[in-house]
């Protein structure tokens, strides 16, 4: 290749290749390689052959010389100005080159005519060539076209991911090309590497990009990507589990998921340690306790289900109170338990107890352990032994009791020893029994010809009632019901409003058939309403309707008996005072009718006059109710009631009602304790909430405003995970990350949006990303999944850290940081962490309770001094304790009764250390006391004790911390205002302190550590 210096011109033939330049300007002013051919032959001078094929053959391959490209722009200018040299020169040459040039002038413009598409410009560049010899003919390489640039992807996203946003990193060659994207079939446009695309919908996306060179060509065939975004994440299913209460050491777990590409599994408490696995799930040699299963499923894109599937069980322990038998009666209820021990409660005279005290839990009658069947009536009991033998005692007033007198018995009496006895029903005042043959015998009240023996007359002795065979039978307040075994129903007795069923109200004093079906399988005698139900699973109710016990919809009395709905799965009906109660398959229970003391199991007392069901569960398998209160058994044998409780009735400790089915005589193991004002709640390990304690405001959220002396359930959730106390409200966290609230709500502290009061726990909001929930007097404060912050309620001195005054209805987020660790509220001032170990304090500071170093007042976070070594909080009414990651104990604010632990009575403004010992692991701070534990289990308290709430045996207060006894296995501890209640490691919960509304749940001397009576 012959550079510039090495170039001879020979200007004749320069000369006319530039006229031949110009004269085909016009015609090839697309042709890009023809004109570079061109502008070659004004530097070489080459023969004219050569500069007519140049142009005439734009597709020969010629070499671009890099310096000679820069000359292009100007050719056109710089060849017209060396025209008159070129002239000049040519004459010397004489006429022979003139005929020459006239020739070559028509080849050439036969060439130009031939090609329409050439550049002036562009046919004027200069181009290199290996002819560098006056003279000769020059070597022309072989046309060739120009290559153009070609595009790579470098990074793209997966084919099938779950991100809305995509990035591509692409390159060109050669590398000094430039870009053009589209996507999804778009406008090109320009753009560089990286390209970034955010906020796309789910679906196909294709995204191309092509290089552009610096002489305008592009890649023929641009680079491309086809991907697919899914965002939805799979919604997982739970299809089977076992029973939340069961006595099986081995369960199981099916689930599923559409589109799901696995699931991970969790068993325990939260937070929750998932693993890989698949359905179904099995778990074997399990203790007994609760814990929570924990399903979610993930797709093939990433997405993991956001609400996990929890199912909380407890597997409790053969000696737990599992029943095989209940029955309720008018004021009392008994129970045969797994084991054949039979226990009644309530009042005195119906209980066998042979005292005439009553029972507010279950009482074992006897020691016999051969119980199979028992009946309880208005004011007596009878029940069946193994042995076939026949029981009873109670009120004899009718002779009701079959023993041949009218004198009251107080405790088991055998009936008609000689006699084989099978089933046995009590009415109101009467009784009815099966021999094991299936003969019918009556006794006791006869008034309104309840005994069917044809006059109305009582008896103190079995009577036989006709000579049928008798399979099942059932006795109501004036009237029995009972099925033969060809299935046919028949009823006798008082007839007022139709409840026999026999289309008029007349009485009948022998059994008189109802309807003409034989498919009975059971019958339900009520107070003044009957029930059964039929082979094909129906339900049918006749009689009294003023309460809407019948379930139709209205309160209109049924003279035959009418349908209930329109199912046919019904397994089991109980017939109450002015209700019924029925179970559905798969084991759900219903309740409708009178609700006058909570028995339809809702959180109110309205009455409904169709099913309503109780609850979510669907493991019930027994109802019984007889006057205004229910019990029913699970599967798993244990025993739920709810109701009046005017007696004891429910067997739950106490004489409140319960609107709720509530578990009897049943050990429960806790995992979180929160007292606060003058109550306690807690969280078992099932996950259940339990509250108890005072309750005028509706602050245990059980829909009234009676106070209970023993743990009562909160609702029937099974979910619960972080709760709080305040002064009269609490709120809970639900599994779920719901919040909820109820109770007082003078300032909003409930964040309902309004200003009232809330009977049972409402939700807040929709939001379900809660993490954690503190509440202390009037205001609350919670922490979200993301360590958002957020406070609503009173806000008098600027406890809610939102720079006013002014109180909020709603939670409002303080600031904008997502880095809070934990907060918790006293009266009113709050203190939080933050995740990088700093402490802050706002609110009202009269006493130094913010740790600034002053007594101002702050409605804004300010931070307590510098350090960020700061691990555990708490605050009390107006003071505030902290430890930090040394495991010292600091503590500030007001210390009139010692709550500083300091040694005297002087208010801090600041930090001060508690002593100097390094090994604290946790404190909590009541109203103006302070309990603390440390890391070898052993408790210490100090502070106010005017009510025992140190637990250290009297009422004097501590200014330092002092031991509470010699155990040292305890785990979470918690103050309320004046109380305090802890955890051991065995999950069993103890209170002591004040007592004045029950709120320890004890029963003994309150000024020392007592367990918690679970009823």
């Amino acid at each position: 290749m012959a550079d510039e210096s090495s170039i001879v011109y020979h200007r004749p033939h320069g000369m006319i290749c530039t006229i031949w330049g110009l004269m085909c300007t016009g015609e090839r002013r697309n042709q890009t390689a023809g004109a570079r051919r061109c502008a070659s032959h004004l530097r070489q001078q080459p023969p004219i052959s050569t500069c007519h094929s140049c142009l005439t053959q734009p597709n020969r391959r010629v070499k671009i010389n890099r310096t000679q490209r820069g000359m292009q722009e100007g050719a056109g200018m710089m060849r017209i100005a060396l025209l008159p040299r070129y002239w000049a020169a040519s004459l010397k040459h004489g006429l022979s080159l003139l005929m020459i040039c006239i020739l070559g002038s028509l080849l050439v413009l036969t060439g130009c005519k031939g090609d329409k598409k050439g550049s002036s410009s562009e046919a004027l560049a200069t181009v290199t060539d290996t002819t560098t010899t006056e003279g000769d003919d020059p070597e022309v390489s072989p046309p060739s076209p120009a290559t153009p640039p070609e595009t790579t992807l470098a990074s793209t996203p997966a084919s099938l991911t779950n991100s809305s946003m995509a990035t591509f990193a692409f390159q060109g060659e050669p590398a000094d090309v430039s870009f053009e994207c589209r996507l999804d079939g778009a406008d090109w446009t320009s753009c560089t590497s990286p390209k970034v695309y955010a906020g796309l919908a789910d679906g196909a996306h294709t995204f191309a990009v092509r290089a552009v060179a610096a002489d305008g060509a592009v890649d023929p065939s641009p680079a491309s990507h086809t991907w697919t975004i899914d965002t939805i994440a799979p919604q997982t299913v739970l299809d089977s589990a076992p029973l939340s209460f069961t006595f099986a050491t081995s369960v199981t777990f099916s689930f599923s998921a559409a589109d799901a590409n696995g699931f991970e599994c969790a068993l325990g408490d939260a937070p929750y340690a998932y693993s890989a696995c698949s359905s179904p799930m099995s778990y074997a040699n399990l203790t007994t306790g609760g814990r929570t299963f924990a399903v979610r499923a993930f797709d093939a894109a990433g997405n993991l289900d956001a609400t996990p599937v929890l199912h909380p069980f407890t597997i409790a322990t053969t000696s737990s109170f599992a029943v095989s038998s209940i029955a309720a009666g008018r004021d009392h209820a008994c129970a045969i338990q797994s084991d054949g021990t039979l226990w009644c409660w309530g009042r005195s005279s119906y209980l066998g107890l042979g005292t005439t005290s009553d029972r507010d839990s279950p009482t074992q009658v006897g020691t016999a352990d051969t119980w199979r069947y028992i009946a309880a009536g208005g004011h007596h009991t009878c029940a069946t032994q193994a042995d076939n033998t026949l029981w009873c005692w109670g009120s004899n007033y009718y002779g009701q009791l079959g023993l041949g007198d009218n004198s009251i018995r107080y405790a088991p009496t055998q009936v008609s020893p000689s006699v084989s006895w099978g089933q046995v029903a009590a009415g109101n005042d009467h009784s009815c029994a099966l021999t094991v043959n299936g003969r019918l015998s009556c006794w006791g009240k006869n008034t309104t010809g309840q005994l069917g023996l044809g006059d109305t007359t009582n008896r103190n002795l079995p009577t036989p009632v006709t000579t049928d065979t008798w399979r099942l039978l059932s006795g109501g307040e004036g009237h029995t019901c009972a099925i033969r075994s060809d299935g046919t129903l028949w009823c006798w007795g008082l007839n007022s409003s139709g409840r026999l069923g026999l289309g008029d109200t007349a009485s009948r004093t022998v059994p008189t058939q109802v309807s003409n079906a034989t498919d009975w399988i059971t019958v339900a005698a009520g107070n003044s309403h009957t029930c059964g139900i039929r082979e094909s699973g129906t339900l049918w109710c006749w009689g009294y309707n003023g309460s809407g016990q019948l379930g139709t919809g209205d309160n209109t009395n049924r003279l035959s008996p009418q349908q209930v709905g329109s199912l046919a799965t019904w397994t089991a009906v109980a017939a109450g005072n002015n209700h019924t109660c029925a179970i559905q398959e798969p084991g759900t229970l219903w309740c409708w009718g009178g609700n006058y003391s909570g028995e339809l199991g809702q959180p109110d007392n309205k009455l409904r006059n169709t099913p309503t069901q109780v609850g979510t569960d669907s493991d019930w398998s027994t109802v019984s109710t007889r006057n205004q209160f229910v019990c029913a058994k699970r599967r798993n044998g244990s025993l739920w009631c709810w109701g009046l409780n005017s007696f004891g009735q429910l067997g739950l400790g106490d004489q409140s009602r319960r609107l709720a089915p509530t578990l009897t005589n049943d050990n429960v193991s806790w995992s979180r304790l929160r007292p606060g004002g003058d109550r306690t709640c807690a969280i078992a390990t099932s996950g259940q909430l339990w509250c108890w304690g005072r309750n005028d405001s509706h602050e245990l959220g059980l829909g009234d405003t009676e106070h209970r002396p023993s743990p009562t359930l909160v609702t029937a959730a099974a979910s619960w995970l972080d709760m709080a106390s305040g002064a009269s409200h609490s709120c809970a966290v639900r599994a779920d990350g719901t919040l909820w609230c109820w109770g007082y709500d003078d300032y909003g502290e409930l964040g309902l949006g309004t200003v009232g009061e809330a009977a049972i726990p409402t939700q807040v909001g929709s939001d379900n990303d809660w993490l954690q929930v503190t509440t202390f007097d009037t205001h609350t404060c919670a922490r979200k999944t993301n360590d958002s912050l957020w406070c609503w309620g009173n806000n008098s001195d600027g406890q809610l850290g939102l720079g006013d005054t002014n109180n909020r209805d709603v939670p409002t987020q303080i600031g904008t940081e997502l880095a809070w660790k934990s907060v918790h509220t006293g009266q009113n001032h709050t203190c939080a962490l933050k995740n990088d170990g700093s402490l802050w304090c706002w609110g009202y500071n009269s006493n130094g309770q913010l740790g600034v170093s002053d007594t101002t007042s702050r409605d804004t976070p300010t931070r307590v001094g510098l350090m960020n070594d700061w691990s555990g909080l708490d605050t009390g009414s107006n003071h505030t304790c902290a430890s930090k990651t040394d495991g010292s104990l600091w503590c500030w604010g007001f210390n009139g009764d010692g709550q500083l632990g300091t040694g005297d009575t002087s208010d801090q403004n600041a930090p001060t250390r508690v002593g100097t010992d390094t090994d604290w692991a946790h404190i909590t701070a009541g109203s103006d006391h302070t309990c603390a534990r440390k890391s070898d289990g052993a408790l210490w308290c100090w502070g106010r004790n005017d009510e025992g709430q140190l637990g250290l045996e009297d009422k004097t207060r501590r200014e330092s911390p002092v031991r509470v006894g010699p155990a040292n296995d305890w785990g979470d501890v918690e103050a309320g205002y004046e109380h305090t209640c802890a955890l051991r490691q065995d999950t069993s919960l103890w209170c002591w302190g004040d007592n004045a509304f029950g709120q320890l749940g004890t029963g003994f001397d309150p000024r020392t550590p007592n367990p918690v009576i679970f009823p």
